[in-house]
Order: C-alpha cells, then structure tokens, then sequence
C-alpha cells in the first residue's frame, strides 16, 4: 500500500496543475488501494479467530448463527450434520 501511494504522488506530480479531471489510472489505483486494505482488515479478522485459544475463550453465538449459518448455505454444506446452532 505504501507503494501504491507513493506511485500516486508520482503520477499526481506528472499531471499538469491546471487539470480538472482525475485521471482514470488515479481513479484505478484508489479503488486498488482500497479493495487492499479491505483484503488487510479480513486477513487480520480470519487470523485473528484461526489462532485464538477455544478454552479461554468460545466463538460468539452470532457469529456461529449468521457468519457460519450463511456460509453453509452459501457452500451447499448441510447444517444439522455440523450441529451450527449449539
């Protein structure tokens, strides 16, 4: 990400001064910037639940009930096999 902005600054600077419309390769990389610290915030979040210890702690019900509950939907996975709503 770090790399990317500087590129913009780049880019910015190679852009005459006097121009009102924003580049479509600015518009490109805002947007990839963006998607990439949606993609962060998820890894941390996935991360975050793969590595946490079930005896000190146990998963929330609502994460279970709706995270889970859709992805099983979504998968084709069958619930009651897996017992979801404990």
């Amino acid at each position: 990400m770090l790399a990317m902005t500087v590129f913009m600054l780049l880019v910015a600077e190679s852009v005459p001064a006097n121009s009102d419309s924003l580049p479509i390769i600015a518009v490109y990389y805002y947007a990839a910037m963006i998607e990439e610290a949606l993609a962060l915030l998820a890894i941390c979040f996935t991360l975050n639940w793969y590595y946490h210890n079930p005896k000190l702690d146990s998963m929330p019900a609502w994460i279970r009930k709706y995270i889970l509950g859709w992805l099983a939907s979504v998968l084709r996975i069958n619930k009651k096999r897996y017992r979801l709503d404990k």
